[in-house]
């Protein structure tokens, strides 16, 4: 029923052109000033600081270019930081994506517990509506990455809207179906439906050089949960 769109295969579109802003830090590659994308947030110059690992300093989390990719790298030591050596890489979007979405936002961020926040959300250029929203919560380990939470909401027009959240720590996941936005009326909104379940995901990390990418557990745990609630 829901088509799932993948946070890195689906892509983000991005061009050539030029620029003058000044690199956050020499640690970027300079090509990167030569990249203008669709809302990504914060903007490719800046780095983005929070406490990743727990021991009370600032660490930083900076994009950057390599390899045909825009990456994130994390320095979680000053000494990283001043020789350029990232504590660990991960690759957010692909080259090879630029013409396959069109209007999407992807958005990194640390909370207030030191989680990393990657959100990417495809509006689709229909009403301004982010149709489908990705969260996904990652927790930074001896220089690798857990996912420990994900979200994904689906908004439909005409069709079904979804919403789904699974916290991979203690496997409670929770899909709820409704109207969408054109259907929305009092005897729909009647028809809205959740299901909740737990769900044994595994540890699932990410290290130097991986792609951020959804676990297909994920994508079944959603296909699985709607296709109870259709029965």
């Amino acid at each position: 029923m829901f088509k799932i769109i993948k946070l890195v295969t689906a892509g983000l579109i991005f061009s050539m052109v030029q620029s003058n802003f000044v690199l956050a830090t020499t640690c970027q590659n300079e090509k990167i000033a030569q990249l203008e994308k669709i809302d990504f947030s914060p903007h490719l110059k800046n780095n983005i600081d929070g406490d990743i690992n727990g021991d009370g300093r600032t660490d930083k989390l900076l994009y950057n270019l390599a390899e045909d990719w825009i990456t994130l790298d994390f320095y979680v030591e000053s000494v990283s930081w001043d020789t350029c050596r990232p504590n660990l890489t991960l690759k957010l979007v692909s080259s090879e994506a630029v013409s396959q979405v069109r209007r999407w936002d992807l958005e990194a961020s640390i909370n207030e517990k030191g989680s990393i926040r990657i959100r990417s959300c495809y509006y689709g250029g229909s009403r301004g509506i982010c149709h489908n929203e990705y969260n996904m919560v990652l927790r930074y380990i001896d220089q690798n990455v857990r996912i420990i939470g994900y979200d994904h909401n689906e908004i439909g027009l005409n069709y079904p809207s979804l919403e789904f959240s699974a916290n991979l720590l203690t496997g409670r996941s929770i899909i709820t179906i409704s109207p969408g936005v054109v259907q929305e009326n009092t005897d729909a909104i009647q028809n809205t439906k959740t299901k909740s379940q737990n769900i044994d995901y595994g540890m699932y990390m990410f290290r130097t050089g991986d792609v951020i990418t959804v676990p297909e557990e994920l994508n079944n745990a959603i296909t699985l949960l709607s296709d109870d609630l259709d029965e």
